[in-house]
């Protein structure tokens, strides 16, 4: 006599299946999740020490006329919009927080040493990456840090937000925060000098 399977028997192993595989990608995923917290930090880590870099050799892009961005202070908004926009070359600023760039050149990578495109970036396509929080408010600044940012605030010696002006509201310290994709956590990286 043949004897096959009986329809109890092959749902109970539908079910099992099911949920073996249910544990599997779920558990990968928190493998995943935690991946990329990890790469934040890292990436976090790295502009930090950049922004570190620049405050100890200053602005790259500006000339040696006296009041431009020196050493001893960190980016200011003015100054990160410049970076991260190639071809900005706003004539309307003092010429302090104007290092312009019409080149095309990777100018973030070269203000800030030791930081990659990828750190800039974020562990996923979607994420914001490095961003100035110049004109946030709360509750967009949270939004951006659910959106994978980087986000970088100065301040001056008052605490006020820092826009870069060498003379005149010189960036003492900052923060950059970032949020755990594993739990939500928001991450506050501070500078070294404050």
């Amino acid at each position: 006599m043949h004897r096959g399977f009986t329809i109890v028997e092959l749902l109970i192993t539908l079910v099992v299946l099911t949920i073996l595989l249910t544990i599997g990608v779920a558990a990968l995923g928190q493998v995943q999740a935690n991946a990329r917290d990890t790469e934040r930090q890292t990436d976090a880590e790295a502009i930090a020490r950049g922004l570190e870099g620049y405050y100890r050799t200053g602005n790259p892009k500006a000339s040696a006329t006296p009041g431009n961005v020196t050493p001893g202070t960190y980016p200011g908004f003015t100054v990160i919009a410049h970076m991260q926009s190639a071809n900005m070359c706003a004539t309307s600023l003092a010429p302090a927080v104007d290092p312009c760039n019409t080149t095309g050149a990777a100018y973030t990578l070269q203000a800030l040493p030791g930081v990659t495109r990828e750190a800039l970036k974020g562990p996923r396509a979607a994420d914001l990456g490095f961003t100035s929080a110049d004109g946030m408010n709360a509750g967009q600044k949270t939004t951006a840090l659910a959106s994978g940012a980087y986000l970088y605030e100065p301040f001056t010696a008052s605490g006020d937000p820092c826009q870069g002006h060498a003379s005149s509201d010189p960036c003492v310290r900052f923060t950059l925060r970032y949020q755990k994709e594993v739990g939500g956590e928001v991450i506050e990286l501070e500078s070294k000098h404050t």
